[in-house]
């Protein structure tokens, strides 16, 4: 009896803990893709190769030589180096997100600065040529927040500040003032869609007061997700030019792939 108890009380501990992660929410200060997606289990394989795919895409300098025949010792080296690459597991880490129809990955070999760019990538070829089944979309996130104060103005800030100093280096920009729209979500959160809006708009106006919103087609999206207590962050381009970024080409009907919203979750 006392070694059937034993079995037991072992098997509610590790219920508890899948249970706990399950439902745990994602983690500050974390950056990586989030994706929507149809079923989630065969969604978690597609995103890890398709991430891993780019990851491995070769730079151009390594295509340009692709096609040059290589000697043994080319062809050793080669495979030591695939070798030392690390696992699927390792390089591609899934975060709970606690909430259906949605996937987090953080790529241990990506910073954040490449992220954005990389993410687009996926995304245009994705929209040419279909590469995905079960996933829908693709959202680069810069920073994760608590919904809290000081913590979420000072993460949108430094967000901020960097694209706005990216877009102000280029050359074809000189005299010009970005445009902005503000992307806002929200699911399972008590996050209000004003506050969100009002906390962009000082943050811009601050870092540049004459930067002005552009609903239509604006240089910069403000990505401002909220998913139970954290606010996922991001600023990217073409956002509306790409679709909200749909892994789908042209023409596909999405709207019999988006999952269903329970009446908690709201978007704006």
């Amino acid at each position: 009896m006392e070694k059937r108890g034993t079995m037991s009380n072992r098997n509610r501990n590790q219920y508890g803990k899948q249970n706990f992660q399950k439902n745990a929410g994602l983690p500050w200060n974390t950056h990586g893709i989030f994706f929507t997606c149809e079923y989630e289990k065969s969604a978690v394989r597609e995103a890890q190769n398709i991430i891993s795919k780019y990851l491995d895409e070769p730079s151009v300098s390594q295509r340009s030589n692709k096609d040059e025949e290589l000697d043994v010792a080319d062809l050793l080296q080669k495979e030591v180096e695939e070798s030392k690459k690390p696992k699927i597991s390792m390089r591609i880490r899934q975060l709970p997100t606690g909430i259906k129809h949605s996937l987090f990955f953080g790529v241990a070999e990506l910073p954040r600065e490449k992220l954005v760019p990389f993410v687009s990538k996926i995304v245009d070829d994705s929209q040419v040529n279909q590469q995905c089944r079960f996933l829908l979309r693709a959202v680069p996130i810069e920073d994760i927040s608590s919904d809290e104060y000081p913590m979420l103005p000072n993460k949108l800030r430094r967000i901020l500040e960097y694209h706005y100093t990216q877009f102000a280096s280029d050359p074809e920009n000189k005299n010009r003032h970005p445009t902005f729209a503000v992307d806002f979500k929200v699911t399972f959160g008590s996050f209000k869609r004003q506050a969100a809006l009002d906390l962009v708009c000082e943050t811009v106006k601050d870092i540049n007061p004459e930067s002005s919103v552009n609903l239509s087609q604006p240089d910069f999206a403000i990505i401002f997700h909220v998913v139970k207590k954290a606010v996922l962050l991001s600023c990217v381009r073409d956002f509306n030019k790409r679709r909200k970024f749909s892994l789908r080409p042209p023409g596909t009907e999405e709207k019999k792939s988006e999952p269903q919203k329970t009446p908690q979750e709201s978007t704006e």
